[in-house]
């Protein structure tokens, strides 16, 4: 629940179901490729926002969960020596559709009917690290020591707009 001087919202909801598919492309003993597609269900509730201070009696603000985002993605892991490991994971985010938003005016009673597009984003994710210590032991979690760097760059595929945009 989210309740300020400006606005009342709340929420009980799980969230969307999101479904995948994985499959491999290609592995050895030392790499493998893996292709796949995630399909996010709007199954979440809806939003709904009380603004009681905007303008003559205030408005509500609706946000139907209508957008399905499909996300196709490719992974790559290697391990060319016993210390070494690589990890590579290449993702795009795309929303078949758009929410509509329905802002309700209480004073004058009027309502108008918009469209909120969702951005699509484009995720870049590696990380390698190097094993400096492996004990493994018989029926029972390796001890072991690694060090390791991960670098993430989410990168929006449309700029401009901003990452949300209300249109009519």
């Amino acid at each position: 629940m989210l309740a300020t001087q400006v606005a009342t919202s709340s929420t009980n909801a799980v969230g969307d179901l999101v479904v995948t598919l994985k499959g491999q492309l290609y592995s050895d003993e030392s790499q493998a490729v893996a292709i796949g597609l995630a399909i996010n269900t709007p199954t979440g509730n809806n939003l709904c926002v009380s603004l009681p201070n905007s303008g003559d009696g205030g408005a509500e603000l609706a946000v139907s969960n209508n957008v399905v985002q499909l996300i196709p993605f490719l992974a790559y892991q290697a391990a060319p020596t016993d210390d070494f490991f690589f990890n590579s994971f290449r993702q795009f985010d795309a929303p078949a559709n758009d929410n509509s938003v329905q802002v309700r005016n209480l004073g004058p009673n009027t309502v108008d009917h918009r469209k909120l597009t969702v951005q699509s984003l484009l995720y870049l994710d590696s990380s390698f690290g190097y094993w400096l210590f492996a004990t493994p032991k018989r029926n029972s979690q390796p001890d072991s020591l690694v060090c390791s760097k991960c670098i993430t760059r989410p990168r929006s595929t449309a700029l401009p707009p901003p990452p949300t945009t209300i249109r009519s």
